[in-house]
């Protein structure tokens, strides 16, 4: 009798070796090692305070405490300056931030070495703004007698033009100085809902308009050509100047989406299934959307994701515990577990990355 129980003692552990090895190996393979992701620089940050991220090309912003911070890729800080903001809405481009003060009622354009560009005088704290890689930028403020007032700055911080919306609520906008266009969309909520898509020059002139049913669009961004890619809830189409839409492609419930200029766009988005009002774990899509509109790849990583980044180089994805890497085909090439949760993810080239939680801000590097 005990030399029986001895023996099934021995293989439940052997069963139970085998399983935990097999687990060690599966993680081996999911999980990226030490060797893999080198820690390069990491700085403490408060868990209570509210702080801002943003990214140039060559580095990160940090916007903690009033004080505006640049740091390389390596985790050096370059610069700061003392602003002493409170709730400031910041956006960048490539060599430019972009600083709203409600409060003074200020745009302030900082360049990537710190300097202050211009202090713009508004006529009220605005609603929104956006800003073109060729630093002109659209000032949208509050509606006012059932109109909207949008105002274009030029890269030297001078009035250029003015738009007077006399119906609808402003959405989602854009510009671009080198293909001189704006885009607009506006939704109407009269009898019913209607989205609308408005086209002007960079002199105010309309030069378009289109209904897009009951869509709102999240985001536009433009190709080597000039041509307006307009990405809605449902899908991704291309329209030129002449109001004429190029390709359409549609994409089911797009939740998230980063580009890499003029080449490609990553999409992430959710799944259609049998019963729209049952959701499980993992079923979401990225789609690599070339600006031709073809979806060129798809992937799916198991589990939600909170945020994504494009580089020329890959793509990573995040979730609250998790990053992952892909290259431009869709296929995962690392997969990165971290120990806090996770703010924001940034890429930049040659393998650098820059981690955001509400501990510490860590800067890292693949090897």
């Amino acid at each position: 009798m005990k030399k029986s129980r001895l023996i099934i003692f021995i293989i439940v552990l052997l069963v139970i070796a085998t399983v935990s090895i097999r687990f060690v190996k599966n993680a081996k393979t999911t999980n990226s090692s030490e060797e893999e992701v080198q820690e390069l620089t990491k700085i403490e940050t408060s868990y209570n305070e509210e702080i801002l991220y943003r990214k140039l090309q060559k580095g990160l912003v940090q916007y903690w405490n009033g004080s505006l911070y640049f740091y390389d890729v390596q985790g050096n800080e370059k610069w700061h300056n003392y602003l002493g903001i409170t709730n400031p809405l910041i956006k960048t481009n490539k060599n430019n931030i972009y600083v709203i003060d409600n409060n003074l009622k200020q745009l302030i354009r900082i360049d990537e070495k710190g300097q202050i560009q211009y202090r713009y005088t508004m006529e009220m704290p605005l609603n929104n703004f956006e800003i073109s890689d060729d630093n002109y930028v659209i000032i949208q403020y509050p509606k006012e007698n059932n109109m909207v007032n949008l105002q274009i700055i030029d890269d030297e911080g001078r009035k250029y033009s003015k738009i007077v919306l006399t119906e609808g609520d402003v959405i989602n906008l854009s510009l671009s100085k080198s293909h001189d266009i704006i885009a607009i969309n506006t939704l109407i909520t009269q009898n019913s809902l209607e989205s609308r898509l408005l086209l002007y020059d960079l002199n105010g002139q309309l030069i378009g308009s289109n209904h897009i049913e009951e869509q709102l669009v999240l985001g536009f961004e433009y190709d080597k050509k000039g041509n307006l890619i307009v990405i809605a809830e449902d899908e991704v189409f291309s329209i030129n100047r002449n109001n004429e839409i190029l390709w359409r492609t549609s994409v089911n419930r797009i939740k998230n989406f980063s580009n890499y200029p003029d080449e490609y766009m990553v999409i992430y988005g959710h799944r259609s299934s049998k019963n729209p009002f049952i959701h499980t774990e993992g079923n979401e899509d990225l789609n690599i959307l070339k600006y031709n509109g073809k979806i060129t790849a798809k992937a799916q990583v198991g589990e939600e994701i909170l945020g994504l980044d494009v580089d020329r180089d890959g793509i990573l994805l995040y979730s609250t515990r998790s990053i992952y890497l892909l290259d431009i085909n869709g296929k995962i090439i690392m997969t990165n577990k971290y120990l806090h949760d996770i703010k924001d993810v940034f890429i930049f080239p040659k393998g650098h990355l820059v981690v955001a939680s509400k501990e510490d801000l860590s800067f890292l590097k693949i090897n």
